[in-house]
């Protein structure tokens, strides 16, 4: 598996996590609390939490690190953070851990091994409008891995952590995402990261997992953070190797939501029950991130939705469904905001942690199954929304994310991208609190990919499909430009873009 740090993520890093089996323990006795020693306090009788290899969390180690550490620093660097981590969880590390320092090219091998950070292949990310037809989505999302990674836990229950440094020779150690990387190896000694429980299939799936185990680790090194800047703990700092190579900004951007919506979602946790209420969820991680981004409404499950192939004879399924989210949702429509000026309707409520835009608030599920005929894709999006108002919402913004692609209107519901690497035809129907999405490389083959949507009949100038119980007018973003220019703005995470009247 791997996993982003919170640490590297404000640097503009990411960091992998590539973590293994280990066993659930009894934690042992916990070290008081108290500032930074410079004499370092008698060993303790047996192992207590705080303290590892002779090192206690609050021991003032003299190490100067500008010309590299050497094997004996490295030793100590680690163990006192180690005795860190846990004070700071509460939780006692079962067995030795080693750390390792590679070169950005080095860590090629441990991440082709072992990403599964995001789930879905190119029809998932075309939807999103954030990988077109001529990039492959599966390279984008490794390359973007690539380029910005910063530290790994071992995988497969090897306890071991593996550092990105400029020079591993001489390398230099970052405490904070050594700390993040450290509580991935802990969180798998005590709950077993690779048990089924933790396994997704689905995009959705993979994100609110990792809001509990990045969101844990997120909030652990944001604590160890605000120990050193306080000034209770000296902490070595540094040492991450800057970004290099091709990032996909908003696949960049994805990753990095369970660790900032993750840290608010485990401190909801914490604040319920303390640490131990943390512990439990691991025994049933949540299954989508509107369990982490509304941690108040304790959203165990998704709405139902009923998802059949209505395909053609020509056309095939390629794989399992894929389950997007409001995340990634939210995501399709910032990106299009950000990068392509597209207006949004006005936000009416305040949204947990900034992850929610309005298009996307009130998601209750969806399902996008892609289809393939042996030389083009083509995909059918389901989605189901808390109320008719949200679905109507959600089918006004797509069509104006089609619109911003010089999309023109051949029929009710239907659009055709005429160039460009969406370059493609559309079908966006809302039916109550529906919206189903088609995808096909061409006008013709939508209801050869979905024999609901039968070929556009003329009944006296109207233009209708037969799709039962739904009928379209023309939809913002291909009528007139003052139906955009009404709209005034659009508020997603921390960015507000104001449309001209």
């Amino acid at each position: 598996m791997t996993r982003l740090v919170s640490a590297s993520v404000a640097l503009g890093v990411i960091a992998v996590v590539l973590v293994g089996a280990g066993t659930i323990v009894a934690g042992p006795a916990v070290a008081q609390d108290g500032p930074n020693n410079d004499t370092a306090p008698a060993d303790p009788e047996s192992d207590v939490i705080g303290w590892e290899h002779g090192y206690w969390y609050n021991e003032t180690i003299d190490i100067d690190q500008t010309d590299g550490l050497t094997p004996a620093e490295r030793e100590h660097v680690l163990a006192r953070t180690m005795a860190r981590v846990e004070h700071l969880r509460g939780l006692e590390f079962t067995a030795n851990t080693s750390m390792e320092f590679v070169s950005r090219d080095g860590v090629e091998r441990y991440v082709d091994r072992n990403v599964t950070q995001l789930r879905g292949d190119n029809p998932t990310w075309e939807a999103l409008f954030v990988v077109g037809e001529d990039t492959d989505a599966r390279r984008a999302v490794r390359g973007t891995i690539l380029a910005s990674v910063g530290g790994m836990a071992a995988e497969e229950g090897v306890d071991h952590v593996v550092l990105v440094t400029s020079d591993p020779d001489r390398p230099k150690v970052s405490e904070y995402v050594l700390a993040h990387e450290l509580v991935h190896v802990l969180q798998d000694q005590h709950f077993d990261l690779s048990a089924p429980r933790y396994q997704r299939t689905t995009l959705d799936g993979e994100l609110a997992k990792d809001g509990l185990v990045e969101g844990e680790a997120s909030l652990v090194d944001g604590r160890y953070r605000r120990q050193c800047a306080s000034g209770e703990w000296d902490c070595l700092t540094g040492g991450l190797a800057p970004p290099a190579g091709d990032i996909t900004p908003a696949i960049a951007r994805l990753m990095g939501v369970p660790y900032q919506a993750g840290a608010t979602y485990v401190q909801a946790l914490r604040d319920r029950g303390g640490w131990d209420a943390v512990s439990e969820t691991h025994q049933s991680p949540p299954r989508t991130m509107k369990s982490v981004i509304h941690p108040e409404r304790n959203v165990e499950s998704t709405a139902s939705i009923e998802s059949e192939d209505r395909s053609g004879p020509a056309w095939q399924p390629t794989g399992t469904d894929q389950r997007i989210g409001a995340v990634g949702i939210r995501l399709l429509f910032e990106q299009q905001n950000r990068t392509r000026d597209v207006a949004m309707p006005v936000p009416n409520a305040s949204f947990s942690g900034g992850y929610a835009s309005v298009p996307a608030d009130g998601w209750e599920n969806d399902t996008l199954r892609a289809y393939t005929n042996g030389s083009h894709a083509g995909y059918v999006w389901e989605t189901t929304w808390d109320t008719e108002s949200d679905a109507r919402e959600f089918g006004t913004a797509y069509r104006r994310v089609l619109a911003s692609y010089d999309a023109t209107r051949v029929g009710a519901d239907r659009y055709v991208i005429p160039s460009g690497p969406y370059a493609d035809a559309f079908a966006v129907v809302t039916d109550g609190s529906n919206v189903t999405v088609l995808n096909a490389p061409e006008k013709a083959a939508l209801p050869e990919i979905d024999q609901s949507f039968e070929p556009i009949v003329s009944e006296g100038g109207a233009t209708t499909p037969s799709k039962t119980g739904v009928t379209t007018t023309s939809g913002p973003g291909f009528g007139s430009a003052p139906g955009i220019a009404s709209l005034l703005v659009i508020a997603v995470i921390t960015r507000v873009r104001r449309v001209d009247q």
